[in-house]
């Protein structure tokens, strides 16, 4: 992609969508038995539902090709597990014609990045560039520039009140209780990995 200032663009754009009108929850969970993505990300979409605040009451759901076996498989699924929230739910959309899965793709595959490093798979540095508040040149890793990117937009509660802080490291907002989901069947070492990674959210600075 980095050859191509087409797609150079198109990600710039997607990521300031993110940036100023994105909220994000994360659903962790093993890719076979394939049927149980769906399932999870329902579970996901339903914590975020009972814990968040939304100026609609009602709220409109898709999800992608391929994750329920067909559109009257996720029906039933979501009947069941989301049947306390007005949704009116889309099933095996397309990315080329409803823009926001793209946008959803690009926050799974960059929150899929992070969780790698966190597993030590991925390891790779990228130049802090300009702008940063670090010295452009310097080398910093992959997983935080992602981080630093995504940090103030995921759904969490709120830091702790002030006059309860030793330091300004207890600036954390609380992520696990609202907008992670991590599937039981996924093994503990995954489990712990993005406990890690997306639990809780530093928002304190970082130069």
């Amino acid at each position: 992609m980095d050859e191509n200032p087409g797609q150079v663009s198109a990600r710039s754009l997607l990521k300031s969508i993110v940036h100023d009108h994105c909220r994000i929850g994360v659903v962790v969970a093993p890719h076979e038995p394939r049927h149980l993505i769906g399932y999870d990300g329902l579970r996901g979409l339903k914590k975020i539902l009972a814990t968040a605040s939304f100026r609609s009451t009602s709220h409109e759901v898709f999800f992608d090709r391929g994750i329920f076996a067909s559109a009257s498989a996720g029906k039933r699924e979501a009947e069941t597990a989301c049947n306390d929230w007005p949704c009116k739910f889309n099933f095996e959309q397309d990315s080329r014609k409803v823009f926001g899965l793209q946008v959803a793709d690009l926050i799974a595959h960059t929150c899929a990045t992070m969780l790698l490093a966190q597993l030590g798979v991925v390891k790779k540095t990228v130049k802090a560039g300009p702008n940063s508040g670090y010295d452009p040149d310097s080398d910093m890793p992959l997983e935080f520039e992602l981080w630093a990117g995504l940090r103030y937009g995921f759904f969490a509660t709120g830091p702790p009140p002030v006059d309860t802080w030793k330091s300004q490291l207890d600036f954390k907002i609380d992520v696990e209780s609202k907008g992670l989901h991590i599937s039981n069947s996924c093994d503990e070492s995954i489990k712990n990995a993005a406990l890690s990674r997306f639990g809780s959210m530093y928002l304190g600075c970082i130069h």
